[in-house]
């Protein structure tokens, strides 16, 4: 981070939402030399599926979550809206170190849906496949 001058100008303001609250510990130690920082804390629930009395219910037997590996990436970037401006390199390198799930189908081990990390712990990509869209 003390060395980025090309993805930020750490001298502008900096808007970062739903950020790991690791990751911003040590933007507050970074920051703290250069500017001041307002942060809001909270907390994020992730629910696998809501049935229409908005119960719990667990994900289909035909599918399954976890977390993405590398030979997933190139699903990824396929379905990527801005795919012409940022390189698959980077979907690599954000799978690699920050967590990012899947939601596979167990039959074909087929990538359904997913979610990746930016660099900075929010998210920056959440995508499900055309043919998966509302189907629960």
């Amino acid at each position: 981070m003390r060395t980025e001058d090309i993805l930020i100008d750490w001298k502008k303001p900096l808007y970062l939402n739903f950020t790991h609250i690791a990751i911003m510990n040590r933007l507050d130690d970074f920051y703290s030399t250069i500017g001041v920082m307002e942060r809001l804390e909270g907390d994020i629930y992730v629910c696998n599926k809501l049935n229409t009395d908005l119960e719990l219910e667990e994900l289909s037997d035909d599918a399954e979550m976890r977390p993405l590996t590398a030979e997933d990436v190139k699903a990824i970037h396929d379905l990527y809206p801005a795919s012409e401006i940022e390189r698959i390199e980077v979907f690599e390198i954000l799978v690699q170190v920050l967590p990012g799930l899947g939601i596979f189908r167990k039959d074909t081990n087929e990538l359904a849906a997913w979610m990746v990390h930016s660099y900075y712990g929010a998210m920056f990509s959440m995508q499900t496949r055309p043919e998966y869209r509302r189907k629960g």
